[in-house]
């Protein structure tokens, strides 16, 4: 079969980056032709004027209320900068890509010359309008009423556990869901939000990095061409929102087990888009070495989901402070599944730092779930 997969804009999110790249693998290796539709939406001029109001509104609100912070608009000088090691990844590593798409007009053109046999939408908050500001593109209003295209969610995430869309979009999305041949969210939550919300049912699916051996991504980091550096200490740090507790909890951990934090992000946040300055110090690392990152570590502390993700992957002891902003529910259902809520950080317990984890368990669990999801992705797929 021919694929699409329609998933958040690449940028220099490492876990959206791998979850992309793992998905395309997996279903690849099934035996079929799989294209990542690269769609982006920095261009609100590229809106008509209702959603573009619409986003602008919704956007100020949020900032307004503290749910996000204001990014600058970056100049291509910038963009270029800061994505110059992670734009290599996505033009050599993806199996198939298509051109990026910025407008609607452009999108639904390659869709229509494209004559795919399925779209699947996922992973990542797919389903989150705070971060996709089409929505309802990732429930395939482009396809006509009546088409032969299969239509699969595949671990798709609303990234909370409480409604967030409009009236309007939940009436369009409801009639869209409808649709779908198989709908697998990455949350136990969001089965009951499809069916409270969309009057669907849904299956509760491993995220698609999951799906993989670590291997797969050992091969990635063992790969010559690309140059990566040492790991210089013991304590991976993965975090994208540096805040008081974070730091506390590194600080805590570094002092009682005597281990060196150590980071892959960049050093310093673009605050403008005139500042010039100190570009190198904006630039993202290699995907390959944020990977390397996790197989060097001797215990690693994150706020980050696919942190946690690759922290069970490689059975690194790890600890979670929960990134209320970025959704919550994410932490609780990844780690309710594998018997490792008690990973979370509680400021209010003292912590046993060197508190063993049942990796034997935790691979089994994995396992199971992983032959679950799969067995579900293709039957989907395959069915007639």
């Amino acid at each position: 079969m021919k694929l699409g997969i329609l998933t958040q804009p690449l940028r220099n999110n490492y876990g959206g980056l791998m979850q992309a790249w793992a998905l395309q693998k997996v279903l690849t290796e099934a035996g079929n032709e799989v294209i990542i539709i690269n769609r982006e939406y920095r261009r609100l001029k590229d809106m008509n004027l209702i959603r573009r109001t619409a986003s602008i509104v919704k956007r100020e609100l949020s900032i307004a209320l503290g749910i996000e912070k204001r990014q600058p608009q970056l100049s291509e000088i910038q963009e270029f900068y800061i994505r110059k090691y992670i734009i290599p990844f996505i033009e050599n590593r993806y199996e198939g890509i298509s051109p990026t798409l910025y407008t609607e007009k452009s999108f639904r053109k390659y869709i229509e010359c494209a004559n795919f046999d399925g779209l699947v939408v996922g992973s990542d908050q797919v389903w989150r309008p705070r971060y996709s500001p089409a929505i309802c593109n990732y429930f395939l209003d482009f396809l006509p009423q009546i088409s032969e295209v299969k239509r699969i969610a595949y671990a798709a995430s609303f990234g909370v556990d409480n409604w967030e869309f409009s009236p309007i979009e939940t009436k369009k999305s409801t009639e869209l869901a409808k649709k779908f041949d198989f709908i697998g969210v990455r949350e136990s939550s969001g089965i009951g939000l499809c069916r409270k919300y969309l009057d669907v049912s849904a299956k509760y699916v491993a995220d698609p990095t999951l799906l993989l051996d670590r291997n797969y991504y050992d091969a990635l980091i063992d790969n010559p061409s690309v140059s990566l550096r040492p790991s210089n200490g013991e304590l991976f740090c993965y975090v994208l929102d540096s805040a008081k507790e974070l730091k506390d909890v590194i600080n805590a951990c570094s002092s009682s087990l005597g281990y060196t934090p150590y980071y892959c992000n960049a050093v310093r946040k673009i605050t403008n888009s005139d500042d010039l300055k100190y570009l190198d110090e904006c630039t993202f690392p290699p995907v390959e070495q944020w990977l390397k990152s996790f197989r060097d570590a001797e215990m690693v502390i994150t706020d980050s989901f696919h942190g946690t993700v690759f922290s069970i992957i490689y059975n690194k002891p790890f600890w979670v402070v929960v990134n209320n902003s970025r959704g919550a529910t994410r932490f609780h259902s990844l780690l309710d599944k594998f018997g490792l809520t008690h990973r979370i950080v509680d400021s209010s317990k003292k912590i046993n730092w060197l508190d063993p984890i049942d990796w034997q368990f935790v691979n089994t669990i994995r396992k199971e779930f992983t032959d679950f999801s799969k067995a579900l992705l293709f039957s989907a797929l395959n069915e007639k």
